[in-house]
């Protein structure tokens, strides 16, 4: 969705995830909206011009200055949120785009924030049948390594495809997709159709056209042809195999090929409710109880497995967790 919405002649929203949601805005919460210290400002400053490098560095575009997010922060508000809209109309100017927009996947835990950040602020909210997702995050690969990256980087992205093979477990990622759903469903309650917009991957890919003329009359502009020319940038898909440009409606249906039948089984006793509410069919699979009785005694390792592994980026975990599972129970109007 973001390389469609970037093809448009007004919108950009950036290749780099900022995480200021969940990470630096939590951090500086008291001063948010105003009143950063002087240390406070170079701690914002620093954070998204870490990113902005990351990514310039890649597109060969001219970086943005210290002083230049400073002037243009300073001109929207005194506040962590003013650097953050300063970033990323930055980021757009950098394109020569009109309108701005960021995607981080873990904000969809964060639309409460970002609503009070921007009262105008329009979410998309991108769902995705849980037996693609699950298929997806087991078979996830190196595909965005290539021969191009710098040795550091490399070596970034292995680590993190080590931590993943490491903590993937199939009853966490349930737990997860029923959690995002469930902020979405929340986030809907909350603020209307009107703020939050859910687009099923499988209409994006199967009717492309429809659906991104649709989020266009949502979003207020005009449909462009070009917003469908996508170019897929990662060598591989996480199911193996060359990527193809474009929008490929044999996305879709890849979980098919990839789950055996007692982890279909499983995905849909697990996220059956709020499948049927997104208007998900479940198919006819056999359910294991070997393989039930084995999922469940592995998850405490899991569990285990993936603290460890993110036990930096958690924060106040019990907290998190119980937010969670309240999000999991959580029901569409």
């Amino acid at each position: 969705m973001r390389m469609v919405l970037n093809n448009h002649s007004q919108v950009y929203l950036g290749t780099s995830e900022t995480h200021y949601f969940a990470d630096l805005r939590p951090r500086l919460s008291a001063h948010a909206r105003a009143g950063l210290t002087e240390p406070e400002r170079k701690i914002c400053e620093q954070y998204l011009l870490k990113i902005a490098k990351e990514m310039y560095g890649l597109q060969g575009l001219p970086p943005i200055t210290p002083e230049e997010l400073r002037a243009r922060a300073e001109t929207l508000g005194t506040g962590a949120d003013a650097y953050f809209e300063a970033y990323c109309l930055l980021v757009a100017e950098r394109k020569d785009k009109m309108r701005w927009g960021e995607k981080t996947p873990r904000h969809i835990y964060r639309i409460p924030e970002i609503m009070q950040a921007f009262p105008q602020a329009q979410v998309i909210a991108m769902v995705r049948d849980p037996r693609a997702v699950a298929a997806s995050r087991g078979n996830w690969q190196a595909k965005n390594i290539s021969d191009q990256m710098e040795d550091a980087l490399r070596q970034e992205y292995e680590k993190g495809l080590k931590v993943h093979e490491q903590t993937y477990h199939l009853l966490l990622a349930c737990f997860a997709w029923k959690s995002e759903i469930g902020a979405v469903f929340s986030a809907q309650k909350q603020f209307g159709n009107a703020a939050v917009y859910t687009q099923r991957f499988e209409d994006l890919v199967q009717q492309p056209e429809e659906a991104v003329s649709a989020l266009c009359e949502w979003l207020g502009m005009e449909f462009e042809p070009a917003m469908l020319e996508v170019h897929n940038f990662h060598k591989k898909s996480s199911f193996g195999g060359e990527k193809q440009d474009g929008i490929q409606a044999s996305a879709s249906e890849r979980w098919k090929q990839t789950l055996k039948e007692p982890e279909i089984a499983l995905i849909q006793k697990q996220c059956g409710a709020m499948m049927t509410a997104l208007g998900y069919e479940t198919a006819s699979a056999h359910a294991s109880l070997a393989f039930e009785l084995s999922s469940w005694g592995t998850l405490p390792l899991g569990m285990a497995r993936n603290y460890w592994a993110y036990r930096h980026k958690t924060g106040k975990v019990l907290k998190q967790v119980l937010r969670r599972l309240k999000l999991m129970s959580s029901k569409t109007k």
